[in-house]
């Protein structure tokens, strides 16, 4: 039987954001702090972990820094990292060419909402398990 209540809740919450379809499997786990303000969908179950920025970083569509800019976290922002993936190797703050992205959200169904792992505290993995590699 379908919960009336969750589902108007679902289709108005989705009224509000509709550049991020959410399901009853999904659930929102962060907004961005800067003009970007579409939240983050997240399927439950997801093995990934909080990370957290140490300086400002744009956000992108894929784990290249010429994808489509989808925003951008501050300073020491923590957000929830579904997974990691190989992509575009960067170089900056004496870190040679780390390739490695965080997916912090999913866009019609596919991982997006990537940042690179050279802006994130922890080890070259940004922070992310070893064993959350994206699909």
């Amino acid at each position: 039987m379908i919960n009336r209540t969750n589902s108007r809740n679902r289709r108005s919450l989705a009224k509000q954001t509709p550049a991020v379809a959410l399901s009853a499997a999904t659930l929102t786990v962060g907004l961005s702090s800067q003009a970007d303000a579409s939240p983050r969908a997240v399927t439950s179950g997801t093995p990934g972990t909080m990370v957290t920025t140490y300086e400002a970083v744009n956000i992108r569509q894929t784990p290249w820094s010429t994808s489509k800019k989808q925003g951008s976290y501050p300073a020491n922002y923590t957000v929830f990292g579904i997974c990691w993936a190989h992509g575009e190797p960067i170089s900056d703050n004496g870190v040679v060419r780390n390739d490695i992205w965080v997916s912090t959200g999913v866009e019609n169904g596919v991982q997006s909402f990537f940042i690179s792992a050279v802006y994130l505290k922890g080890d070259s993995l940004g922070g992310m398990p070893v064993g959350a590699q994206c699909p």
